[in-house]
């Protein structure tokens, strides 16, 4: 930083004209010195009147451009101290043919009071940048321009200006001003930020602080099943016969053992109306046997990977919605149900129509109203392993089949359901039904003793981890644990699972104080600090998967769940980061590549506040923003 001894008076309103001066300049630029000199009045009247917070959100559309105007603005003879200059999109945040155009966010929030502010100053940038590319000395320019003296004051007071604004703050001054936030301040926090190639610690606060960090649990469980199981392991089904085959008649049973292919009928690799591609398959793979019709059952059996349902710590409210499905040894659409329903007049009670895929034990309970609302506003609730579901809350009126998307009570019955119409459909009559072992408590054959005819591979671990990382995908996240557990130990459940979780990681970090109860985050036993998810990432960065695992992480201003972070700012395609969120609860972690060519881990998590989510997002925004600009 820099200071200043005082600011320079400018009386906008004497600037004289100079027809030598306007004749040069309509040769060489086709401009016209009234026009210049009118602007930059503007300019300076508006200078003046831009109060702290409006500077702030015009920093963000002139930091554009700030570099050209650094090395402009030695032709004015204005020293400079150094800057950590930030680059962004200039057709975001600029002037095209003096219109203006949609800036970043932090700039129109904060309502700027006329667009011709922004223009001047635009204005002003580019006639700096002629300036420069025509390579006029201050010398010369001001043989021709009286008015020198008020253009390099201009110049002095726009970088005074800067350098006192947004990006003049340290890293330190950005988590102080984060951490005396009135609503910050009253949560629980935990902030950690380290150059990965110096070691040097940039951010740090209540770093071994553990919470509930949501979503960002996904680093754990996804970095783990990438290294464990590498980026082309792939969980199958199987098909097996028990009997004989004679005259087009299987004289036993089938059986279809599921072994975690969480990606089996899955919306992320299925296009709508494709997803039952995968039953197709099996059917005609059994009619290739020479099979018509079955004298005995089809098992559907999942019992590899157990039936302990949901982890501990995951409530009923989200147990019985889309993103509370848990995955099993054998699952169908991501072990989701759409719920459909029939609105009329805003405050009657919305009609239920039908489910898909069907639940033919299904026990839906509704009070779900029409109202004048957009979107979803409903919530359903239910545990596994029990068809009780009760659904609350409002849909949009007067809609004929509105969609609310749930998550299916037992995986396994779901796809004994689902196979048994594509039997139907394929010709394929089996005299006995097709039955889940679970619900009939089915002995479980020796498969080496049966024949295997059929197996059906799933899509890669590293794709599954594109999605679980990139959309957060709870399922996904819960089946790669699960399916980590059965490689290592035989069966995929849960319990199984924990215990790999964490062999895995004490043997690679400090775990004290960590406490992890699933794969995606959405237990509310989770305990994990700042600390623990920069170990792991950390980790990570020195690993052989290193580049796999950024890859899947949303990047900010681009993609995934953080394609709205840090959009036309300096963070913009800088951070690599997974998100947390739940009520209360807002986390990222992940990596930065600055402007300086660093990379840095972080981790920013608070937990326990009453503010609304943006609230919260726009000041982490800022911390990232200064990491970036490093």
């Amino acid at each position: 930083m820099w200071t200043t001894v005082g600011t320079p008076v400018v009386n906008a309103a004497s600037l004289p004209k100079n027809p030598a001066f306007e004749a040069w300049v309509c040769t060489k630029w086709g401009l016209n010195s009234f026009i210049i000199l009118r602007r930059a009045k503007k300019a300076l009247k508006s200078l003046l009147k831009l109060t702290s917070r409006e500077r702030e959100g015009i920093t963000l559309a002139l930091m554009s451009n700030s570099l050209k105007m650094y090395r402009a603005s030695a032709s004015f003879g204005v020293a400079l101290p150094p800057i950590n200059f930030v680059s962004y999109s200039s057709g975001r945040c600029f002037v095209n043919n003096a219109t203006f155009q949609t800036g970043p966010p932090t700039l129109n929030r904060f309502k700027m009071r006329s667009t011709r502010i922004l223009s001047e100053f635009s204005f002003f940038i580019q006639l700096l940048k002629k300036i420069n590319e025509a390579r006029i000395s201050a010398k010369l320019f001001s043989k021709f321009c009286p008015t020198m003296n008020v253009l390099r004051c201009f110049a002095f007071l726009l970088i005074l200006w800067l350098t006192n604004g947004l990006y003049g703050q340290t890293v330190q001054e950005l988590l102080t001003q984060y951490l005396n936030d009135p609503h910050i301040s009253k949560a629980q926090n935990s902030v950690l930020a380290i150059d990965l190639n110096t070691g040097d610690t940039l951010l740090n606060f209540q770093s071994n602080l553990a919470s509930i960090t949501a979503s960002t649990t996904k680093v754990f469980s996804t970095a783990m099943a990438l290294e464990l199981l590498g980026l082309d392991h792939r969980f199958s089904t199987e098909c097996y016969l028990e009997g004989t085959v004679k005259d087009s008649v299987l004289k036993g049973n089938v059986w279809i053992r599921g072994l975690g292919d969480v990606s089996f009928g899955s919306r992320y690799f299925h296009a709508e109306g494709e997803e039952g591609k995968g039953f197709t398959e099996l059917v005609q793979m059994i009619k290739e046997q020479g099979i018509r019709s079955i004298e005995g059952f089809i098992y559907i059996d999942g019992s590899a990977f157990g039936y302990e349902g949901t982890p501990r710590g995951w409530s009923a409210w989200d147990a019985g919605n889309y993103y509370g499905a848990f995955p099993a040894g054998l699952n169908f659409y991501d072990n989701s149900v759409n719920y459909f329903f029939a609105t009329g007049k805003p405050g009657r009670k919305a009609r239920f129509v039908y489910a898909y895929p069907k639940q033919t034990q299904l026990q839906l309970q509704h009070h779900i109203l029409s109202a004048k609302v957009k979107g979803d506003n409903s919530n359903i609730q239910g545990e596994a392993y029990n068809q009780f579901r009760l659904a609350t809350g409002k849909l949009p009126s007067y809609q004929s089949s509105f969609r609310v998307r749930g998550s299916v009570a037992d995986p396994e019955l779901n796809f004994a359901d689902a196979f048994g119409d594509a039997c139907i459909t394929g010709g394929l009559i089996p005299a006995r039904g097709v039955v889940s072992v679970r619900s009939r408590n089915i002995t479980i054959p020796d498969y080496d003793a049966l024949v295997k005819v059929a197996k059906i591979e799933g899509r890669t671990v590293g794709e599954i981890v594109q999605w679980t990382n990139g959309k957060s995908v709870n399922f996904f996240a819960e089946g790669l644990l699960n399916g980590v557990a059965y490689q290592y130990t035989g069966c995929g459940s849960n319990s199984n699972g924990l215990k790999v979780y964490r062999q895995y990681l004490a043997s690679r970090m400090d775990t004290a104080g960590l406490k992890l109860f699933d794969g995606s985050g959405l237990s509310r036993d989770n305990r994990i600090s700042a600390s623990h998810l920069c170990s792991i990432l950390s980790y990570v960065y020195r690993s052989n998967f290193y580049d796999a695992f950024k890859n899947s992480l949303p990047v900010a201003g681009k993609s995934g769940t953080i394609k709205d972070l840090c959009l036309g700012q300096a963070g913009e395609n800088r951070v690599s980061a997974k998100s947390g969120t739940m009520t209360g609860i807002k986390s990222y972690a992940g990596y930065v590549n600055t402007v300086s060519g660093r990379t840095l881990v972080f981790t920013l998590i608070s937990s326990g506040y009453t503010c609304p989510q943006s609230h919260v997002k726009n000041l982490m925004q800022g911390l990232l923003n200064g990491l970036a600009a490093l």
